[in-house]
């Protein structure tokens, strides 16, 4: 199985248009959050509506799966907790969104949602509880922000955590979690890029390429070869956690990944 997994694209239209001329030369595309730009110019309702087309036109030439990140937040839910309701509403045009637990050739993908209070904290929880039930000999989720405990957590001067994830995985066990949200981690000191677990067999899921895939999506757009370091700018530009509280830490040493931990 080749999975082609990016996130936080942040309504960089080109990005998605790239995403749609390679799309079919992957089994799987694996887009875990963070579709809205919060600080663009485009009104937040016209966003979603050229989302959730992208998205279909995706999903009609390969597997699409799709989560939330914090910045898809566009309203309350009946429990008063902030939820992506554009990307619910996509789900039931019959795309593979939020809370959608999707089987694929003997790997099981869980697509976790942003999670906004104890309300939908609790959700998560159940969910997985659910997947876990009758699982296939591997499991994938999409969770937008990554585990406490790693160093994809970094922007070079503070972390961003997320040890609720870190409970989960450790609890679970699963084989592989795609995650975004922090968009420096690639590059800078301590930083790590895409890491591939070892399944139950201590074989790889999939050979995936490090970090270099997201320097040459950046590159192929420019039009020119231009150095890692350099593109980490662009990438600094659109990183306005919206609400990181229950995530954010202040600046601690590099640690080593956890046993077992993926990203």
């Amino acid at each position: 199985m080749l999975i082609l997994a990016a996130a936080d694209l942040h309504y960089r239209l080109p990005h998605y248009d790239w995403l749609l001329e390679r799309a079919s030369d992957f089994d799987v595309v694996a887009l875990p959050g963070d579709h809205i730009d919060l600080a663009g110019s485009v009104p937040v309702e016209a966003q979603t509506v050229v989302l959730t087309s992208y998205l279909q036109r995706l999903a009609a030439v390969t597997t699409l799966l799709t989560t939330s990140g914090n910045h898809d937040l566009d309203g309350p839910g009946i429990h008063g907790e902030q939820v992506p309701s554009w990307l619910q509403r996509a789900g039931r045009t019959g795309l593979h969104v939020d809370g959608s637990a999707v089987d694929i050739d003997g790997v099981r993908f869980s697509l976790c949602p942003w999670w906004d209070g104890p309300v939908t904290k609790a959700e998560v929880d159940a969910q997985l509880e659910r997947d876990s039930v009758d699982r296939p000999d591997r499991w994938v989720w999409l969770y937008h922000s990554p585990p406490g405990g790693t160093g994809l957590c970094r922007t070079g001067k503070r972390e961003f955590p997320d040890p609720d994830l870190e409970a989960w995985i450790e609890r679970w066990k699963p084989d592989l979690v795609f995650t975004g949200h922090i968009h420096q981690a690639p590059w800078v000191d301590g930083g790590e890029g895409i890491a591939v677990a070892l399944d139950h067999e201590h074989t790889r899921l999939e050979d995936v390429e490090r970090t270099r895939l997201c320097a040459l999506l950046d590159q192929h757009l420019a039009g020119v070869e231009r150095p890692d370091r350099e593109i980490l700018g662009d990438f600094q530009q659109a990183d306005h956690p919206r609400d990181d509280s229950r995530h954010a830490s202040p600046s601690l040493p590099p640690q080593p990944p956890l046993p077992g931990t993926m990203r």
